[in-house]
């Protein structure tokens, strides 16, 4: 299954739930300049959800027919609750908003906020998350994979597992901001106060492989 929310102003909360269905809970509102203005706008409210079956993929995916314009005077505020037994490829977007993701398990992840903090505990193969203005603040699980994390102005701190059983392949950049970095046997290629670069010891040996690329202008990276 894929699964692609578009949003523009307003959080977004994505959960796991032992359900056979997606579940969608939305709280929409909406400014004016009297209250029989801002009922007129809520009135007029539309979003688009589609779910089709393309090429023995089921496709969900929600959108909003709003001009950027017409934005200033809505927030949406969404909950998802996408059941933990689907293998779902997920995408999920806002411009203003945080978005959580509590205890996702899914294929792939793609989030992204331009002025939000992206947080929650994953068990991914794969995983992007992109904000502009914000924190991001996430968990891993014991599962081989690969995750990308970039923010521009903001705290990359991620806590991850360890174990004998557990490598790491990790690149960390930060231009203004300091390292923190807990891995355990680790050895670096590259490794500055600001960049590092390098893998567990006999990392390809290792039955549960980890990459993590992590990347912040102004702001921190912190790994535990």
């Amino acid at each position: 299954m894929e699964l692609d929310i578009d949003s523009v102003n307003g959080g977004i909360d994505v959960y796991s739930w032992g359900g056979d269905e997606i579940k969608w809970e939305m709280e929409i509102k909406a400014k004016g300049n009297t209250n029989k203005e801002a009922e007129a706008r809520l009135d007029e409210f539309q979003y688009d959800l589609s779910n089709e079956l393309v090429a023995g993929v089921q496709e969900v995916s929600m959108s909003f027919p709003l001009a950027l314009s017409e934005w200033r005077n809505y927030a949406v505020g969404m909950e998802i609750y996408i059941p933990e037994s689907l293998e779902s490829d997920i995408i999920i977007s806002t411009t203003n908003g945080e978005i959580w993701v509590n205890d996702i398990i899914c294929t792939i992840l793609d989030v992204e906020t331009t002025n939000g903090v992206i947080r929650g505990t994953i068990s991914t193969t794969e995983s992007t998350m992109k904000t502009t203005n914000g924190a991001i603040d996430i968990s891993l699980t014991q599962t081989s994979s690969v995750h990308d994390f970039k923010t521009t102005n903001g705290l990359v701190e991620l806590n991850v597992p360890t174990g004998n059983d557990i490598g790491y392949a990790v690149s960390f950049d930060t231009s203004i901001g300091a390292l923190d970095i807990n891995l355990p046997d680790m050895g670096y290629s590259l490794d500055t106060a600001r960049s590092k670069i390098g893998k567990t010891s006999d990392y390809t040996g290792k039955s549960i492989q980890i990459q993590i690329k992590a990347q912040t202008t102004i702001g921190g990276i912190k790994v535990n």
